[in-house]
């Protein structure tokens, strides 16, 4: 097929000369017929090729054999040949418009014929344009998932600050209540004196009984505010010392050790009114205040401490990150779906994920309105709707691209067993005219050894054919570049490349002997080597092994 290609395109080109000499209206015909004439010849072996190529390969590669029968039909239904001779009798008989008419006509033809026998390179370039188009998307999708993502941890952030706040400012009431509760209390044992009486005694103890145990749910809250305040570094153990103020682990933070300190002062208290002795237990209660007082300084620290933090998160900063993630989420959602259109006449196809992408707009535009309403925490769950969306478009991108090059893979592998089969028949020629024209040199040679004409012309020749088929080799090693799986071929591709250019530089040399003939051999064994393992990989890849 490729040299049918080959020489499609140099038919082509001889007639889009042509016209040339025409426009210059030459007083001798004979080079715009000269040109004419090649053309012809040219395009007449390139149809006998094609006939003769759909017959052989009906059976062996009926594709390529039902891409060849369109070809001739093209050529038969245009009646190429026929407007060719035509053309012909217009330049003999000096009729040029007509015949530069004419001609550009059979161009346009030649051109459709090129671009029909070219129709497997085209899908493979189709098929690589593809994917790069998905992977551009698929990447496209991965940025925005890992947009969305930190800005859900932002939102995450500053939710669980206002929660902390929250958690801040109810034990803020609460010890302020213990306060109050306290110095009433204290108040009432102050009035009694030295000794009350019995039942007084015992509801004073009861009341403090009451306080020391609303210490200790304090205290309760306050574990779990500073753990949060200072939860545990990546890394570090849930159990590690922490002095530091609301530190976290198994030391207790500034504030339960002060509301510890205020429940056991309380629990002293109690004892004190239990032996009715109110006045010894003012003693307690005054230190029960103190680190009451304490406490409430200490969750004003920390109540500072979670503003500061939020301040570092502002609503209106993450309202505008969301915001761009949406527009940015959109532009990429019309991409997707302008690229369902197709171009020209070639239909589009659908893009995966397109519709996960598009879901996930609305979404992104209800988060940045919540986060413009500092309410992050309905945000983090629009933000984690959108971010599942986006992980949807990204897998069914990840899955169509999984498919499209198992498809290039198969499909590399078939065009090179077609290329290296061309390239196998095209080598046994040049071979047999090798050693044909060697025994003409042989028996030509004449006594001062020089190389008759014919075979200096011959080798030359057949040098040309051989560095055409190294260049054949080369592009084989491109096709390899896109099948990953196929480790094995482009060191043997090689190496038939550089034998390929050792036969073209020896005939070039016209050194047509037994050694070149021996390295013809060689090719011929690697490609039929070439051929059977490619045969073996498509048949074990269509069998799922």
């Amino acid at each position: 097929m490729h040299r049918l290609l080959l020489a499609a395109a140099a038919a082509f080109l001889v007639l889009s000369s042509t016209p040339c000499e025409l426009r210059a209206q030459p007083v001798d015909q004979e080079p715009a017929l000269s040109l004419h004439d090649r053309a012809r010849t040219k395009f007449q072996e390139l149809h006998r090729r094609m006939q003769a190529l759909q017959t052989s390969k009906q059976s062996s590669e009926p594709e390529q054999s039902q891409l060849l029968q369109a070809g001739n039909r093209l050529i038969q239904e245009r009646r190429i040949h026929e407007r060719m001779e035509s053309a012909r009798q217009m330049i003999e008989n000096g009729d040029y418009d007509r015949a530069l008419e004419s001609m550009g006509k059979v161009g346009d033809d030649l051109s459709a014929l090129l671009a029909l026998l070219l129709n497997r390179d085209l899908e493979l370039d189709k098929l690589m344009e593809r994917i790069e188009q998905l992977e551009k998307f698929r990447d496209r999708v991965g940025d925005l998932l890992d947009q969305q993502r930190a800005e859900k941890v932002d939102a995450a952030k500053s939710e669980a600050l206002l929660e902390q706040l929250e958690r801040i400012e109810r034990a803020r009431e609460n010890v302020g209540r213990l306060i109050e509760s306290q110095k009433k209390l204290k108040g009432d044992a102050g009035n009694a004196g030295m000794e009350a009486k019995p039942s007084e005694a015992k509801s004073m103890a009861s009341r403090e009984a009451d306080l020391e145990a609303k210490a200790k749910e304090l205290g309760e809250q306050l574990a779990e505010i500073e753990s949060r305040a200072n939860p545990p570094k990546p890394g570090e153990s849930e159990s590690a010392d922490s002095n530091a103020p609301g530190g976290s682990g198994g030391e207790p933070g500034q504030g339960q050790k002060s509301i510890q300190g205020a429940s056991q002062s309380m629990q002293d208290a109690k004892n004190d009114l239990l032996d009715n002795q109110p006045e010894r237990s003012l003693d307690d209660m005054d230190k029960a205040l103190e680190a009451l007082d304490a406490t409430k300084r200490e969750l004003d620290r920390l109540a500072e401490d979670a503003r500061r933090k939020l301040e570092q998160l502002p609503f209106d900063q993450q309202h505008r990150k969301q915001e761009q993630t949406r527009i940015d989420t959109d532009r990429l959602a019309q991409d997707m779906e302008n690229a369902e259109q197709g171009e020209g006449e070639e239909p589009g196809q659908p893009t995966p994920g397109r519709e996960n992408v598009q879901q996930a707009v609305p979404k992104q535009k209800s988060a940045a309105g919540q986060l413009r309403e500092q309410k992050p925490a309905k945000a983090k769950q629009d933000q984690q709707d959108a971010g599942d969306d986006l992980e949807r478009a990204k897998q069914q991108l990840e899955d169509a691209l999984a498919q499209l090059r198992q498809q290039l893979e198969d499909e590399v592998l078939r065009a090179l067993e077609e290329r290296f089969g061309e390239m196998l028949a095209r080598q046994k020629e040049i071979s047999a005219r090798t050693k044909a024209i060697d025994e003409v040199r042989r028996t030509s040679l004449t006594a001062a050894d020089v190389i008759p004409a014919q075979v200096r012309n011959t080798c030359t020749e057949l040098g040309n054919g051989e560095g055409e088929l190294a260049g054949e080799a080369s592009d084989a090693l491109k096709l390899l570049e896109e099948d990953a799986r196929s480790a094995a071929f482009p060191l043997i591709v090689e190496e038939l490349r550089d034998d390929l250019q050792r036969a073209s530089d020896r005939l070039a040399r016209h050194e047509c002997a037994a050694t070149t003939q021996m390295i013809q051999a060689e090719i011929e064994a690697t490609l039929n080597d070439l051929l059977n393992a490619l045969r073996k990989t498509i048949e074990q890849r269509a069998g799922g092994t």
